[in-house]
């Protein structure tokens, strides 16, 4: 992935090879997995009760970023989300795709971003989906485990101190669990004074790819450093975003639930 240097546009994920080797190795470890009651009540299908928790105006376009950002009150410990992974309307021929992740860090003057989350792309009417994880300016690591639409799952990024870091990601539905630790590549500290969950058109070789058809994509149990969302926009410090490009939107962020821990993401335009 390779990061936009300007607030809200952002690291984008390239289409995933067949086989990934990392320059460094970081440590893995596979745990017995958790039920989705265990960690998040709201994963689920349906879409949450929007709009009681004021959203941030006006909406931030980005180039490649539709969600929220909290950016003010940092550094950051942890961001968490969960999602059902979308159906793709894959409707046509050629490319698109759509990543969805949460991370610390990657706005602004940051040079570094660290995440995790899935990754779905058409290509000539085929579907395909990935897990993955990424600390930038390092390429992307994919896991080999499977996605598939419909699937619930689990993505959190943790900073455990001494430069270490804990990316989690967890198929509900598939029954598998990845939880990494790692440290940053060589170069830039990474900041840590944002955290994210986002929605994202990939960048690829030729810049911003085509935003895939993903509908409308729920996203619940979002927390910052233990607290909702909405507790950040009541403190100024809740950015929400929708993706535009040459004056066209691609994608748009709701307003938040009841309790600020759950919006939707809606497809609009390629």
């Amino acid at each position: 992935m390779k990061r936009i240097p300007a607030a809200a546009e952002s690291v984008t994920v390239p289409t995933p090879p067949d086989t990934q080797q990392g320059a460094r190795m970081p440590e893995r470890r596979r745990f017995a997995p958790v039920t989705p009651d265990a960690v998040t009540p709201a994963l689920g299908s349906a879409k949450p009760a929007l709009a009681v928790h004021a959203q941030p105006e006006p909406l931030v376009p980005s180039l490649n970023w539709a969600g929220y950002v909290v950016d003010g009150g940092g550094p950051f410990t942890q961001v968490r989300a969960t999602w059902v992974q979308p159906t793709l309307a894959c409707t046509g021929p050629g490319y698109s795709a759509v990543a969805i992740w949460v991370g610390l860090g990657g706005i602004k003057t940051s040079p570094t971003l660290e995440q995790t989350g899935t990754h779905a792309l058409c290509n000539d009417r085929k579907a395909r989906h990935d897990a993955w994880y990424e600390m930038v300016p390092a390429d992307a690591v994919f896991y080999n485990d499977p996605v598939r639409a419909g699937d619930k799952l689990w993505a959190q990024v943790s900073f455990l101190g001494e430069d270490t870091y804990e990316l989690l990601l967890q198929n509900f539905t598939a029954g598998w669990m990845e939880l990494t630790y790692t440290q940053p590549p060589a170069g830039p500290k990474p900041d840590r004074m944002s955290a994210e969950v986002i929605v994202e058109a990939p960048k690829g070789p030729d810049g911003v790819q085509p935003l895939a058809d993903f509908g409308t994509l729920a996203l619940t149990s979002c927390m910052v450093n233990g607290q909702s969302l909405g507790s950040y926009n009541r403190r100024g410090d809740l950015v929400a975003n929708d993706m535009e490009r040459d004056g066209i939107r691609l994608a748009t962020a709701s307003g938040l639930n009841g309790d600020g821990t759950a919006f939707d993401v809606t497809w609009v335009h390629a």
